[in-house]
């Protein structure tokens, strides 16, 4: 649709950027979202252990996680796994 909008009115202009433009500004990409979640989970789980593994949470949710592949649904899933934020009744 963009490209055809574009194509109707000349001298119209679409820039496109990807997610990674903003790490320029110190805005962390998703990926790095990830990471910092699990370095929080980490140091959650186990304060002793953070300061070891912190520099490899890929590492660590492979050797401590649920079996899933590290993203950011199976990392919210294991921080929250009800609706209300991982609180029980």
């Amino acid at each position: 649709m963009l490209a055809t909008g574009m194509h109707a009115q000349p001298g119209v202009y679409a820039l496109l950027l990807g997610s990674g433009v903003s790490t320029g500004a110190g805005i962390p990409t998703g990926w790095g979202v990830v990471q910092e979640l699990t370095r929080q989970l980490i140091t959650a789980s186990d304060p002793t252990a953070a300061d070891a593994t912190a520099a490899e949470p890929e590492q660590w949710w492979q050797d401590n996680g649920d079996g899933s592949p590290l993203g950011y649904s199976n990392l919210l899933a294991a921080l929250a796994p009800t609706p209300a934020g991982g609180v029980h009744e």
